[in-house]
């Protein structure tokens, strides 16, 4: 098995009051697309979906990764957190040569403060996994393979931070007009 483990911690501005950053960040069926190396695979309602985690890694060894998650909201702590869903069907465990096929848990939480017309958000973000070794990396020493997985995972994590960050930001003034509200609150 390779171990796969990684988080990140972020903290930025956004530009417009809490209550529509928070409101924002809430729609998820939105801005769960912004995440990099991350698809939304399966909605099963507007707190509950499957994610897959694709990426290449070692050299030319893909991994599949299923995550499947479940948001709550708290709304008087203005935080949103993500947490796993261990309902839904299971994903078949699978290597190949060069790929390998598991479930994973990801896990994210942001929290929101009020910073007058600017919400300073903190989120974090983790994701952990236990893969089986393709066929291709069986000579590999354990120790080796899930020393390289942990520094990819940690490496992968503060990209797909970095950039939810980077295209939320970008999309902010199309989920105004769409929703018909000003980046200042009003309508």
């Amino acid at each position: 098995m390779i171990k796969l483990a990684g988080g990140v911690s972020l903290a930025f501005r956004f530009p417009a009051p809490l209550p529509v950053a928070f409101a924002y960040y809430s729609d998820l069926r939105t801005v769960l697309h912004y995440l990099p190396h991350v698809e939304v695979n399966h909605v099963y309602g507007d707190d509950h979906f499957r994610l897959y985690y694709n990426s290449v890694e070692f050299g030319g060894y893909t991994m599949h990764i299923y995550c499947d998650i479940r948001a709550t909201f708290e709304d008087s702590l203005h935080m949103i957190r993500i947490v796993p869903e261990e309902s839904p069907p299971e994903v078949e465990e699978r290597a190949g040569i060069n790929s390998s096929t598991a479930r994973g848990t990801f896990t994210s939480q942001g929290l929101f403060f009020d910073e007058g017309q600017e919400t300073r958000i903190e989120y974090e973000f983790e994701l952990h996994s236990n893969l089986p070794r393709p066929l291709g990396m069986r000579l590999m020493p354990q120790r080796m393979v899930n020393g390289i997985a942990s520094n990819v995972a940690r490496t992968r994590m503060r990209e797909v931070a970095q950039g939810f960050i980077e295209r939320s930001l970008a999309a902010f003034p199309e989920w105004c007009q769409q929703q018909a509200v000003s980046p200042d609150g009003n309508r």
